[in-house]
Protein backbone atom coordinates (compact mmCIF):
# COMPACT_ATOMS: atom_id res chain seq x y z
CA UNK A 1 0.00 0.00 0.00
CA UNK A 2 1.11 3.48 -1.17
CA UNK A 3 2.06 5.12 2.43
CA UNK A 4 2.10 8.84 0.89
CA UNK A 5 -1.66 7.98 -0.17
CA UNK A 6 -2.34 6.72 3.55
CA UNK A 7 -0.87 9.41 5.19
CA UNK A 8 -2.56 12.38 3.27
CA UNK A 9 -6.55 12.55 3.01
CA UNK A 10 -8.19 15.36 0.57
CA UNK A 11 -11.67 16.30 -0.30
CA UNK A 12 -12.61 18.82 -2.50
CA UNK A 13 -16.15 20.15 -3.57
CA UNK A 14 -17.44 23.01 -5.08
CA UNK A 15 -18.41 25.24 -1.96
CA UNK A 16 -14.96 23.74 0.37
CA UNK A 17 -11.74 22.15 0.94
CA UNK A 18 -10.48 19.77 3.22
CA UNK A 19 -7.01 19.00 3.46
CA UNK A 20 -5.36 16.59 7.06
CA UNK A 21 -1.79 14.84 7.28
CA UNK A 22 -1.77 12.02 9.62
CA UNK A 23 0.87 11.71 12.48
CA UNK A 24 3.48 9.56 12.88
CA UNK A 25 1.79 7.70 15.12
CA UNK A 26 -1.70 7.45 13.47
CA UNK A 27 0.13 6.24 10.22
CA UNK A 28 2.01 3.41 12.32
CA UNK A 29 -1.36 2.29 13.84
CA UNK A 30 -2.97 1.80 10.38
CA UNK A 31 0.04 0.06 9.01
CA UNK A 32 -0.31 -2.20 12.12
CA UNK A 33 -4.24 -2.55 11.54
CA UNK A 34 -3.85 -3.34 7.86
CA UNK A 35 -1.09 -5.96 8.97
CA UNK A 36 -2.78 -7.72 11.15
CA UNK A 37 -6.25 -7.69 8.74
CA UNK A 38 -4.20 -9.16 6.54
CA UNK A 39 -2.94 -12.23 8.41
CA UNK A 40 -4.97 -15.07 8.13
CA UNK A 41 -3.47 -16.42 11.27
CA UNK A 42 -4.88 -13.75 13.63
CA UNK A 43 -8.68 -13.46 14.47
CA UNK A 44 -8.97 -10.52 17.11
CA UNK A 45 -6.94 -7.19 17.95
CA UNK A 46 -6.77 -4.28 20.46
CA UNK A 47 -5.91 -0.49 19.84
CA UNK A 48 -5.02 1.14 22.96
CA UNK A 49 -5.86 4.89 22.39
CA UNK A 50 -6.11 7.88 24.56
CA UNK A 51 -8.07 11.25 24.71
CA UNK A 52 -7.40 13.55 21.14
CA UNK A 53 -5.22 10.91 19.49
CA UNK A 54 -7.46 10.75 16.13
CA UNK A 55 -9.02 7.84 16.94
CA UNK A 56 -11.85 8.46 14.37
CA UNK A 57 -9.47 9.72 11.24
CA UNK A 58 -7.70 6.84 12.17
CA UNK A 59 -10.55 3.94 11.70
CA UNK A 60 -11.86 5.94 8.71
CA UNK A 61 -8.44 5.47 7.06
CA UNK A 62 -8.15 1.94 8.03
CA UNK A 63 -11.60 1.47 6.49
CA UNK A 64 -10.89 3.14 3.40
CA UNK A 65 -7.61 0.90 2.90
CA UNK A 66 -9.37 -2.40 3.83
CA UNK A 67 -12.21 -1.31 1.13
CA UNK A 68 -9.87 -0.27 -1.58
CA UNK A 69 -7.69 -3.49 -1.27
CA UNK A 70 -10.30 -6.18 -2.35
CA UNK A 71 -8.18 -8.72 -3.26
CA UNK A 72 -6.29 -8.97 0.14
CA UNK A 73 -9.34 -8.32 1.93
CA UNK A 74 -12.08 -10.16 0.37
CA UNK A 75 -13.48 -11.41 3.49
CA UNK A 76 -15.26 -9.60 6.33
CA UNK A 77 -13.77 -7.17 8.62
CA UNK A 78 -15.70 -6.49 11.84
CA UNK A 79 -14.68 -2.90 13.55
CA UNK A 80 -15.95 -2.18 17.06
Amino acid sequence: MNPNKMRHHYESDKSSQLFSQLSQSQTRAIEKVVERCADSEKKTGLMWYTQGSGKTFTMITVARQLLENKEIFSKATDFL
